[in-house]
Parts: structure tokens; sequence; C-alpha cells
């Protein structure tokens, strides 16, 4: 039990890193049939870059009472690649209603104490699930 938890934690932590950097725009949500292993052995890996980063580079709405995170907070994209993006392509990420894997709601309170590397989910199911669809959008 002790070993699944270790390995799921270190998938969780490993998964975001692992995002694509460099690139153009963000890739047409397609199902994914590959395992999660395989998923994850065929991400390119490179180094993230935070110079220039900015919430405010990657528009997206408010709601007086609940938030919408990001699977992938959007620190993170902008580390892997979104600062390249043009400011419509980023719009589309932060507001990407086409995928039901790239958006969460929850309560602002828990947005608002979340940091920007970290997504609000916390329990280790949810970030389980996290970290699958953070590699999912990332392939």
């Amino acid at each position: 039990m002790l070993r699944r938890t270790l390995s799921a934690l270190s998938l969780a932590v490993a998964a975001p890193l692992a995002l694509v950097a460099g690139t153009s725009a963000p890739a047409a949500a397609a199902p994914c049939s590959a395992p999660l292993t395989t998923a994850i052995a065929d991400l390119t890996v490179a180094a993230e870059v935070r110079t220039g980063y900015s919430r405010d580079l990657l528009p997206h709405w408010v709601d007086a009472d609940v938030d919408i995170d990001h699977m992938v907070p959007l620190a993170e994209a902008w580390d892997s690649g979104a600062r390249s993006w043009t400011t419509a392509t980023r719009r589309a990420y932060a507001n990407d209603l086409g995928d039901y894997r790239t958006l969460v709601s929850v309560t602002d309170n828990v947005n608002q104490a979340d940091s920007a590397e970290k997504s609000a989910v916390q329990s280790l199911a949810a970030t389980c699930t996290s970290s699958t669809i953070s590699v999912t959008l990332a392939s």
C-alpha cells in the first residue's frame, strides 16, 4: 500500500514537470488510448522557463463564488511553452471548454489558497486523476 501511494505521489509530482516545452500552440484534444505508462514514456522532457510569466498573460474569467482551476496550472503551462503562444492561443487554453479534462470548478477560497505550481485538487485519488489528465493533455 505504501509503495503504491509513493508511486502515485511520485507520478503526481513528476507528471506536471514533464509537459512539453516550446510548443507553439496547444494540441487539439484527442482521445488517448495508450496505457498511462506508455503516455509518460512518450513525453518529451525539457527544461521549463518561468521568465516573463504573469497570470494576466493567460486571460480567463472570474466568478464571485466559484473559480475555474486548470488541471495543468497556468504557470505550469507558461513554463512549458505557453510563453511562446499568441494571446488568442493563451485565451483559448485558459478557457478550454471543449475538453472536460482541462478545467475543474472549485470554491474560490480553495483556488485562492492555491499556489501557481499546484492545482487546487488535493486528495490522493484526485491527484492521480489530475496526473493522468496532465500527461494525457501533454501527449
